[in-house]
């Protein structure tokens, strides 16, 4: 579990970087590198609200991302 502002600000900001294919429907034959699962609070009076992103890491140095589906 990632609890450091600093790096949860990196992580932020790298996926607001990141160039997303939106509908693209993708089937991978391996695990994932990285399965992390996000909390976001959208409204303090809000209930949190949990999503489990998927992360695979290519040779050629790009990153496929599963796209986000809510937990709760």
């Amino acid at each position: 579990m990632i609890t450091d502002k600093d790096k949860i600000d990196l992580i932020i900001k790298t996926l607001e970087r990141m160039s997303w294919e939106l509908d693209a429907e993708v089937e991978m034959a391996i695990k994932e590198g990285i399965l992390a699962n996000i909390l976001y609070t959208f409204d303090k009076n809000n209930p949190v609200k949990l999503y489990e992103y998927r992360f695979w890491f290519n040779k050629n140095e790009t990153v496929q991302l599963s796209v986000p589906m809510k937990k709760n």
